[in-house]
């Protein structure tokens, strides 16, 4: 008998991804909110529509592929001889792909995720100068130059994440 593999993951997700960064006290500070992004993606990448005729999911169609695939596993299993070893490696075959055309619309999503956080990020960046430059034209004494060295600091830690 087979032993039931260990999820590779302590906290029940399917996949362990590290993410680590140059400055290690600003990527403890942020790895966690980076992990739920990461894995709402992911989450989200399975729960997209992939078939609108029948509204079913990327996860739901793998489901049912694999079940699929299973079930002629068995049947050809069933059948008595070679036909069987070519049979299970022709299955297995057919998963690896499922698997990786799988693994690669997530990485695809995941890609599209992180281009738009960058912009969004970018955009912020402007928004900030400019702001910058407002606070700066409008001469409000020490508060504005106090104001204007934390908006500095943000967007330096900004660019720190983009980078």
């Amino acid at each position: 008998m087979s032993k039931k593999k260990k999820n590779p993951s302590p906290d029940g997700r399917i996949a362990r991804v590290p993410i680590r960064g140059k400055d290690p006290v600003k990527w403890h500070e942020l790895k966690d909110k980076l992990k739920d992004k990461l894995a709402l993606a992911v989450d989200q990448t399975l729960n997209s529509i992939i078939d609108p005729v029948e509204g079913t999911t990327l996860k739901e169609e793998f489901q049912e592929l694999s079940h699929q695939v299973l079930g002629y596993a068995k049947a050809k299993l069933a059948e008595p001889g070679i036909s069987n070893r070519k049979a299970l490696a022709e299955i297995e075959e057919c998963l690896a792909r499922c698997k990786k055309e799988v693994a690669e619309a997530q990485k695809t999503h995941l890609e599209s995720e992180m281009l738009k956080f960058n912009l969004d990020v970018k955009r912020l960046i402007m928004s900030l100068g400019a702001t910058k430059i407002f606070i700066l034209s409008d001469d409000n004494g020490e508060e504005s130059v106090l104001f204007v060295k934390k908006i500095d600091q943000f967007l330096e830690l900004l660019k720190m994440i983009t980078a």
